[in-house]
Order: structure tokens, then C-alpha cells, then sequence
């Protein structure tokens, strides 16, 4: 079994020998007490300049491809990033692409999606709206 905590702690060493800022004590901490406490999900109140997108793109790129998912065949795992402007959520995908290629992690680049060549993974952007959820 992978140490999810370990491997992002990791990656954050790679990508920080590549130009990326470190993470910040502060999101180190919140994620290690994520895993630490085997929960599925993060709620955090911060402010602009908080580096919740950064961290949030390492936390789910970490997640992408060292999580030990079990996929079917022919299907696909949608690692989905909201928000009421798709423009801001596609500026996440530049962000995780900037990563992958940093960690030199096989992908394709589309406007909208970004997909793991080496796993059955797929990074989407989706409007947050109330008819998305409808829908």
C-alpha cells in the first residue's frame, strides 16, 4: 500500500528542484491529518492568496497517479475541477499540466481535459452551476 502523505511530500521535493515553490507548512499539515485520519474529503476556508489551487492541483495529481484505484476496463477515472467560471478551471489544468510535465508524467493536453497516457485517468473541467447538478 502506497503512503499517499509520503508520496506528496515527495512530490512537492521534486517539483521544488524544478522551479515550483514548496508547499506551505500549513497545507503540508492539513494534508497530513487528511490522510492521517482516512477521510475522503477537505473543507477549507481561505482567502485569496492561500494557495488553494497550487495545493489542491498537487493534492489531486498525487492522488491521480499514485492512489491505487481500481478502474474497470473501458472505463475512465474523471478527476473533476469546478467552478462557476470554466476559465478558472481551466486555469487548474495548466497548472496540473505544468506539474505532470515537471514529473515528466505521460499526458495529453486538450482544452478541456487532460489525460493520463499510462493510466485510465482523465482530469475534466465542469461548469459549477446549478444545471450541472440538475443535469
Amino acid at each position: 500500500m502506497v503512503d499517499l502523505f509520503a508520496s506528496l511530500m515527495h512530490q512537492d521535493e521534486l517539483l521544488v528542484r524544478r522551479g515550483f515553490p514548496s508547499m506551505s507548512s500549513w497545507w503540508r499539515e492539513q494534508f497530513q491529518r487528511l490522510y492521517a485520519a482516512g477521510v475522503r474529503g477537505l473543507v477549507v476556508r481561505a482567502g485569496r492568496r492561500g494557495g488553494k489551487s497550487t495545493s489542491g492541483c498537487r493534492f489531486v495529481v498525487n492522488e491521480a497517479i499514485q492512489g491505487e484505484w481500481t478502474i474497470p476496463p473501458g472505463d475512465v477515472g474523471v478527476v473533476g475541477i469546478f467552478s462557476v467560471r470554466t476559465d478558472e478551471a481551466k486555469e487548474r489544468l495548466r497548472t496540473i499540466d505544468a506539474i505532470l510535465t515537471a514529473l515528466t508524467v505521460e499526458h495529453d493536453t486538450r482544452a478541456s481535459e487532460i489525460r493520463l497516457l499510462d493510466r485510465p485517468i482523465v482530469f475534466r473541467v465542469y461548469p459549477a452551476s446549478a444545471r450541472t447538478a440538475v443535469g
